[in-house]
Parts: structure tokens; C-alpha cells; sequence
């Protein structure tokens, strides 16, 4: 009897629900399973009268290499960096930019800053030894005396004096200007050599001189001002009445002026030289690329621009000129020392109004 029957009620009664048991008419509930048949079915209705977008077939191979090649462009990095610190030696470089502009070479720099000290310390010996050629001689004859091992020893660092440094650091006028104006004047050439340059870019020694300069300033100010005592150790002076110390204006202020640039030498060449010195070289063996290396030099130099305060930054700059009006107070009161130990009281008072007003 199949012959019989009609098409359209088998396609009502049969085929368009193949899957359904109980028919929901008859009002039962539902089991886990005939729900989740529903979802799938659901599903399946939007999925197929959806428009599937088609991926182009340039995209897809970049999706899938992008990940490849981030992974072997960090495992390329992470070999340079690590021949960068154990076989190209950039920390050993570094110290040779510590040793060359920020003193940091011990008895070689105390000898080299003692003797362009005397140079500045008399006016006949500026006119005739203060030269690049007497310069770097000086310079010579300290890296021969080094035993830090950190000054190179197959390159070859140079003094050039720039005469037109000298002008406008100061504002205002203090006699005690003239060493610092001259040592303002001074740059250090110095050619940092491939690979090292991969991380120290050439820009990087114009801002160490800058910093070389106000650290030179900082020692010839405290060099002065501790010159003055040691000139009272005669005994000559300590049998004098009043040892040398001079009037009470001068007594008052030379302890206050001493304890001021002490504290500042203290405080800079502790914290360049060894604190952010240190977090560097931290951060350097801990990069994981060449970049981490590059920011971490970077990020010291910038510290030790505001420490110096050579920064760009315009809040600085008016605390440099106070602060380097005050290293030529020091300067100059060394200067004004008369042959007894002594300052007198109208060079102590006008040097002290100057360091008030600073």
C-alpha cells in the first residue's frame, strides 16, 4: 500500500523532523539531551544562512609566520646581547667612558685635576700652559700612571679647548669665575668603536662632556675651599693669633661655605659614580635586547645630566647658575687667602652676601 500514500504526508510527518521522539504537542518536557539537539539545530539554521567570509590567502600565511618570526627575531636578540656583555666586553667599554669623563680611573684623575689646577691657580701659568698641547700631555701623563685598568690603552683620548664655552655661563659677575669659565672650555675627544656603538651612540659622548664639565667645576671648587685650611698647616700660621681664621664675618662663613660644596661633592660624585652607577650595570645584565642595553645607558646618562645640572630641562637652569655662582664664591675665597691664612673682612663679606643671595 505504499502506492497509496501520499508524498507530501510523508515529508510533513516524517522527514521534517527525523530526529524528534515525543512531538512537542504532546506537551511533555524536555530531556538534556532533546534540548541540546534543539541548540545544535538552532545553531546549524544561523550558521548555514550566514555568509562565511572568506580569508585572503596573503593574510593567512602572514598570521601564521608572524608568530615564528616574533619568536626567532628575540632568540637572534637575545645571542647579540648576550656577545655583546661576554664577548665584545660593553661593560668593560662603559668603564672606559667612566674612567675618561666622569673620573672614575682613582689616582690617575687626582693627578690630571691637580695638575690643571695649579695651571688655573696662577695667572702667568694660564697664558702659558693653558693649551691643548700642555693639556694633553698632562692628560698622557696620568693615563701612564693608571692602575685602575679601566683607561684604554689602544685609543686615544684628546683635549680640545672651545674658547667660545667660556662666555655666558655666568650672569653675574664673581672674580672666582675665571677657572670656572675655563674649564668650561674643555672637551674630551673620544671615538666609541663598533659594536660598542650599537648601544652608545656618538650623541652620547656630547652629553658626557657636559656632565664632565660641571664635575670638573664641582672638584676645582672643593679643591679651593679645603686649599684654604690646608694653607693654615704652616706653623708659622698656627703660632699666629687666631690661626689664620681671620674676622668674625669670615669665621662665621667659611664653615658654612666648606660644609655646602663638601656636602655637594659628596653627594653627586656618591650618587654618579656608585649608586646609578651600579642600577646600570643591574639593568644591563638583566637586558633581554640590544634596546633594554641602549635604554638602560640612556637612562643613567639622563640622571647624571640632572644631577650635574646640564639637563635641557628649563627648571634646571636656573638652579645651575646658583649653584655655579657658589663654586666661584669657593674660588674666590681661596683666591682672596691672604699670605697670614687669613680672609679679609670686606672679601668675606662680599663673598658671603653673593653666597646668601645663591
Amino acid at each position: 500500500n505504499i502506492r497509496g500514500v501520499s508524498t507530501n504526508s510523508i515529508v510533513r510527518e516524517v522527514i521534517s523532523r527525523p530526529t524528534r521522539v515525543l512531538s512537542s504537542s504532546q506537551g511533555s518536557s524536555k530531556s538534556k539531551l532533546q534540548s541540546s539537539v534543539d541548540a545544535l539545530d538552532t545553531w546549524l539554521d544561523v550558521a548555514l544562512t550566514t555568509q562565511i567570509p572568506v580569508c585572503p590567502m596573503n593574510l593567512l600565511i602572514q598570521k601564521s609566520l608572524i608568530s615564528h618570526i616574533d619568536n626567532r627575531a628575540k632568540e637572534v636578540q637575545l645571542k647579540l646581547v648576550q656577545r655583546l656583555r661576554d664577548v665584545w666586553l660593553i661593560k668593560k667599554e662603559l668603564y672606559v667612558l667612566r674612567a675618561v669623563f666622569l673620573g672614575g680611573a682613582g689616582d690617575a684623575a687626582n693627578n690630571f685635576f691637580t695638575s690643571i689646577f695649579s695651571i688655573l691657580d696662577d695667572p702667568d701659568k694660564i697664558d702659558s700652559k693653558w693649551n691643548e698641547t700642555t693639556l694633553n700631555e698632562l692628560l698622557d701623563n696620568a693615563f701612564a700612571m693608571d692602575i685602575s685598568g679601566h683607561l684604554p690603552e689602544d685609543r686615544s683620548v684628546n683635549i680640545e679647548i672651545i674658547p667660545e664655552a667660556e662666555r655666558n655661563i655666568f650672569s653675574r659677575v664673581v672674580i672666582g669665575t675665571g677657572s670656572l669659565e675655563k674649564i668650561a672650555s674643555l672637551r674630551y675627544a673620544f671615538d666609541v668603536q663598533w659594536p660598542h656603538s650599537i648601544v652608545i651612540p656618538p650623541s652620547a659622548v656630547a652629553q658626557y662632556n657636559d656632565i664632565t664639565v660641571f664635575l670638573t667645576q664641582l672638584r676645582r671648587a672643593n679643591s679651593a675651599i679645603q686649599n684654604v685650611s690646608t694653607a693654615r698647616w704652616t706653623e708659622q700660621i698656627r703660632r699666629a693669633p687666631g690661626n689664620g681664621l681671620g674676622g668674625p664675618v669670615a669665621r662665621r662663613f667659611e664653615p658654612r661655605l666648606k660644609c655646602f660644596i663638601s656636602s655637594l661633592y659628596r653627594y653627586v660624585f656618591l650618587r654618579i659614580l656608585d649608586t646609578e652607577w651600579e642600577t646600570m650595570l643591574e639593568s644591563v645584565d638583566r637586558a633581554l635586547t640590544l634596546d633594554d642595553i641602549r635604554s638602560a645607558h640612556e637612562e643613567f646618562l639622563n640622571v647624571a645630566s640632572r644631577q650635574c645640572l646640564v639637563s635641557p630641562d628649563p627648571t634646571w637652569t636656573l638652579l645651575a647658575e646658583q649653584i655655579r655662582t657658589i663654586l666661584a664664591v669657593s674660588c674666590e675665597y681661596f683666591a682672596c687667602q691672604l699670605s697670614d691664612g687669613s680672609i679679609s673682612e670686606d672679601d668675606a663679606s662680599r663673598l658671603s652676601a653673593t653666597f646668601e643671595d645663591s
